[in-house]
């Protein structure tokens, strides 16, 4: 939850504890206004990183925790240049 308000400086975040498959969890995240996924699982927390997926492209990356605040706010920024020209 640490990760999730440190999110929430830099982009509006929501947390889904449901339990529902990934794949729901998506399709819900990309009908809404979600830009980006941050997806985070016990093999990504061993790993030390997350999967910062591009919901409209479909394009994912590996980011390492210490890097994914200013990575979802680089991406961000980076969409908001293309929506613009």
């Amino acid at each position: 939850m640490r990760l999730a308000r440190q999110l929430r400086q830099v982009a509006p975040t929501s947390v889904d504890l449901t339990g529902r498959s990934l794949k729901a969890q998506l399709r819900t995240a990309g009908k809404g206004d979600a830009l980006l996924g941050v997806l985070l699982g016990e093999a990504e927390l061993e790993r030390g990183e997350a999967t910062l997926r591009d919901l409209r492209a479909g394009e994912q990356r590996a980011v390492s925790l210490e890097d994914l605040v200013e990575a979802v706010q680089a991406s961000l920024q980076s969409s908001e240049a293309q929506a613009r020209s």
